[in-house]
């Protein structure tokens, strides 16, 4: 399985601005974009929002892996 990401575009002054938010699968992609981006369009005109498949793999390793504390000497 791959992971999908919507991707909100929208556009402030003279800047673009681009969030990424990943998700586990592309149907829960499209489910939060139709979430998220009425608030979007509604703040700004010129705004879009898409969801891709990505080139990145599930991981079998579900827990997230411990900060190591660094030594000095």
């Amino acid at each position: 399985m791959f992971w999908s990401v919507l991707i909100l575009t929208y556009y402030v002054e003279e800047h673009t601005i681009h969030s990424k938010i990943y998700f586990k699968d592309i149907a829960t992609c499209h489910t939060a974009s139709d979430i998220y981006y009425p608030f979007i369009s509604e703040q700004y005109e010129f705004s879009m929002s898409r969801c891709r498949e990505t080139d990145l793999i599930h991981s079998d390793f579900k827990q997230r892996p411990k900060l190591r504390s660094s030594v000095s000497d």
